[in-house]
């Protein structure tokens, strides 16, 4: 008798009882499920559990002889009509998910105009906001103040920029008109710098990156607000893009 590897038939989707069960009918014919189980070596309630499974899949048959249910494999064909037919299935659920993207799509979009908004107190919070921008690739910042180098100091922001140096984190930096730069390394290719029209002096610092605005007021005890949402960071960035082409 040629002997069948069960794990073939679990490459083609059967589950390792199912496998068994229907290698044994294969093997020794019709049987009743008694004898499954002393063939298999299979809990009795697992192997009805699989034959019902076996003949929802057209895969095995039974009749009823003495009162007693006998099971039988099908024939060899029936293997290829069951991967026939989930591929209908999947084709059908394949049509359902294409059907279902506009509506996901409209939900996710909903989404992401929700926004997270996080206030951050001290100069030990308005630091966190700062450095958490060295994790993208690229900051925008429109009214860069003196309050900031004298609040934070000026070693603050000298570590900053040997980190951005080292992060390879481009920055666009609007200063305001009195800035009076001790700190900022202006380098050619990451670091890119205009100064604001005298009327358009900023009393707030305005950080975007990531889809996020900053808004830093730099006063004794200096507040951040973190506002996550890409519609408020386009208008932000737009804003930013005006004030870039007015500047010097």
């Amino acid at each position: 008798m040629i002997a069948m590897n069960i794990d073939k038939l679990i490459d083609l989707g059967l589950n390792k009882n199912e496998a068994k069960i229907y290698l044994a009918l294969l093997e020794n014919g019709s049987s009743i499920a008694s004898a499954l189980v002393k063939v298999t070596g299979v809990h009795r309630n697992i192997v009805y559990d699989n034959l019902d499974k076996l003949v929802q899949k057209g895969l095995v048959s039974c009749i009823n002889e003495n009162n007693k249910k006998v099971f039988f494999a099908e024939k060899s064909t029936s293997l290829i009509e069951v991967i026939e037919k989930e591929e209908e299935e999947l084709s059908k659920k394949k049509k359902k998910a294409l059907e279902l993207i506009p509506e996901i799509n409209e939900i996710l979009e909903n989404a992401d105009s929700k926004q997270d908004v996080t206030l951050f107190k001290g100069i030990q919070g308005i630091k966190q906001i700062i450095l958490d921008s060295l994790d993208y690739n690229e900051y925008w910042v429109i009214g860069v103040s003196n309050a900031s180098i004298e609040l934070l100091g000026e070693s603050f922001w000298k570590n900053f920029n040997i980190k951005r140096k080292s992060s390879k984190t481009k920055e666009y930096l609007l200063y305001n008109p009195d800035f009076n730069n001790s700190v900022n390394i202006e380098e050619k290719n990451s670091s890119f710098t205009k100064k604001l029209p005298t009327e358009l002096n900023q009393v707030t610092e305005i950080f975007l990156y990531n889809k996020k605005v900053a808004i830093i007021v730099y006063s004794h005890s200096p507040i951040g607000i973190v506002i996550e949402n890409k519609h408020i960071f386009s208008v932000f960035k737009n804003q930013f893009e005006f004030l870039w082409k007015l500047s010097k």
